[in-house]
């Protein structure tokens, strides 16, 4: 058992607050705000010319969001932008030079020097836009401080090269997932907007026109990218794979935002996984087969119908195909062909569709090669995620959307004696305030416990004003920098699962911190796996009987070997 001497590690800032009127203008995106004459020139090209700045309200002028929330970054050949795996949230314009994007096989780099942010004018006939030796240094501290691994690009790739102000990495900061390719310099003295997630938000809210352009080059992007990302794919060529997407059709269900609509119409005790607000239907048991379904991001539930009900019997991730076993069919015979399972969105899934004819057409399958060239369980109706699990299993975890998370914590109820160890431990850990509530939802042996599960879609991150609420760059944990958390509490109302808290803020004596308005300031606190310590969470270690531990739900091996020891 781990004592809370043994569990104590370099204390957190966490709960010591500052000024409770923080903004995240408090803190510019760069060194310093970009100069206003660089924000006039940002603001007529293509990207943003349509903003019209009447439509943003006096306290949020369009000219400061360009200015605190956007940095520049200079680049010589060969320097990485972000890397492919990478977790950030920005979106880039391409200002002046070349930028190619590449999907690599794996994500081996050497570390070399990265880009540096610059003040510094683009357009020639600014007259410092020449003097490219004047780099400013990159801060490495603070929550807008953190700069993503530095990488120079192995030579001979292939990939797309981008245009004068094209935009890029809306995929993954949308949604708020890894990034899907590797983005570097193709020539010196290439320069790039880097506009932080906020600021994005705030230009699409306001924004209509904006709001148009990032949905549309979104759907364009996330379509090729999908599809190199989709282990089915990855022997086609470059071309090949170029006139597949352009025939395919990328398709949205559901909302972005899925958490708050899933929240308001749940009840206590249960979920209505039949509503089709909650789980908007994407192919209905029976239709006629129209091709290939390759899932880019969400959940999506696999259903059987029986007689008036509905039995779950797996469900989908990023990367799986649907529709393998029908297009094998109709391949190898010349009746209709029909869709065998339903399937539905979980809040929220991107897919693409791929006519029958292009994949006739393009990719020519073989039968034989078709089940072969599947590097990864892809999904076809035989191969979905947790078919292993009994049905009631499957909706408990699908119904509560317990598949969005990476490290959820699982309780075996019947180990479990409510001795309380895992708490001391986490609480001596994060000075005795623990980050979990060792409650949950329950299906039999089972508790899901209310403690952060790192989602695949951290839903809490998309509102929160000061971008307080983030992803670890390299593991991809979601944590809180509580010295520009200011206390809102839009991630907990955002988190499904009732897995963030807000307590009071407390200064280095423990005393409770009172803002100006003479009220105690809030912070929110959650599970951070306890970042910084050895040898993984307190909570799992301390635990004497082996009740608890810290799993991926969308890890059907894992969870049924877990489910199986449990029950």
């Amino acid at each position: 058992m781990l004592s809370g001497a043994t569990a104590r590690r370099k204390p957190d800032v966490p709960l010591e607050s500052g000024s409770d009127d923080h903004h995240r203008w408090d803190t510019p995106f760069g060194e310093r705000p970009t100069r206003p004459q660089i924000v006039s020139s940002i603001l007529s090209i293509p990207a943003f010319k349509a903003i019209d700045p009447q439509d943003f309200p006096d306290d949020l002028p369009l000219a400061r969001i360009i200015s605190h929330d956007g940095r520049i970054l200079q680049l010589d050949r060969n320097e990485v932008i972000y890397k492919q795996g990478d977790h950030g949230n920005s979106i880039f314009v391409l200002l002046r030079g070349g930028v190619r994007c590449v999907t690599l096989p794996d994500e081996s780099d050497t570390t070399q020097t990265g880009p540096a942010e610059v003040e510094k004018a683009w357009f020639e006939s600014l007259p410092d836009f020449s003097d490219s030796s004047k780099k400013a240094k990159v801060r490495s501290g603070g929550i807008f401080g953190r700069m993503r691994s530095r990488h120079r690009s192995p030579a001979g790739q292939r990939g797309v090269i981008l245009a004068p102000y094209d935009m890029f990495g809306i995929s993954s900061a949308l949604r708020r997932a890894p990034r899907e390719d590797t983005a570097f310099a193709c020539e010196d003295k290439t320069f790039v907007l880097e506009l932080r997630w906020p600021g994005v938000r705030d230009l699409m809210f306001w924004s209509s026109q904006f709001s148009d352009t990032i949905d549309e080059l979104y759907k364009t992007s996330s379509c090729l990218s999908g599809l190199r990302q989709c282990p089915l794919f990855r022997s086609v060529d470059d071309l090949t794979l170029e006139v597949v997407a352009k025939n395919a059709t990328f398709e949205t269900y559901g909302q972005l935002r899925w958490s708050h609509g899933f929240q308001s119409q749940r009840t206590p005790s249960s979920v209505d996984a039949n509503s089709e607000a909650l789980e908007p239907t994407i192919l209905e048991q029976g239709e006629p087969f129209r091709g290939l379904l390759v899932v880019t991001s969400g959940f999506v539930r696999v259903s059987h119908k029986i007689h008036n009900g509905e039995l779950t019997v797996g469900f989908l991730s990023k990367g799986d195909v649907f529709g393998l076993d029908q297009l094998t069919s109709l391949l190898t015979s010349d009746s209709a062909v029909f869709v065998e399972n339903g399937l539905k969105a979980c809040g929220y899934a991107n897919v693409i569709a791929i006519p029958q004819e292009t994949v006739e057409t393009c990719l020519r399958p073989d039968p034989e090669k078709l089940e072969a060239r599947q590097e990864a369980p892809s999904a076809d109706e035989d191969l979905v995620r947790g078919s292993e699990l009994a049905p009631p299993l499957l909706d408990f975890i699908i119904d509560n959307r317990f598949v969005n998370g990476t490290s959820a914590m699982v309780i075996n109820t019947d180990r479990c004696v409510n001795c309380d160890d895992c708490v001391r431990a986490c609480a001596a850990t994060h000075d005795n305030i623990p980050r979990f509530v060792r409650k949950g939802r329950s299906h039999h042996k089972l508790m899901i416990a209310n403690a952060c599960m790192h989602c695949a879609d951290p839903v809490c991150m998309a509102d929160c004003p000061t971008e307080a609420i983030h992803r670890n760059p390299e593991t991809g944990n979601v944590l809180i920098d509580h010295a520009t958390c200011i206390g809102c509490g839009t991630c907990a109302s955002a988190c499904p699962y009732d897995n963030i808290r807000m307590e009071k803020a407390i200064d280095r004596k423990g005393a409770v911190y009172m803002g100006q308005d003479g009220f105690p300031t809030l912070k929110a606190i959650k599970c951070d796996l306890c970042a910084g310590l050895n040898n993984g969470p307190a909570c799992k270690r301390a635990c004497p009987h082996d009740a608890i531990d810290r799993i991926d739900m969308t890890d059907s091996e894992m969870l049924s070997d877990w489910f199986k020891v449990s029950q």
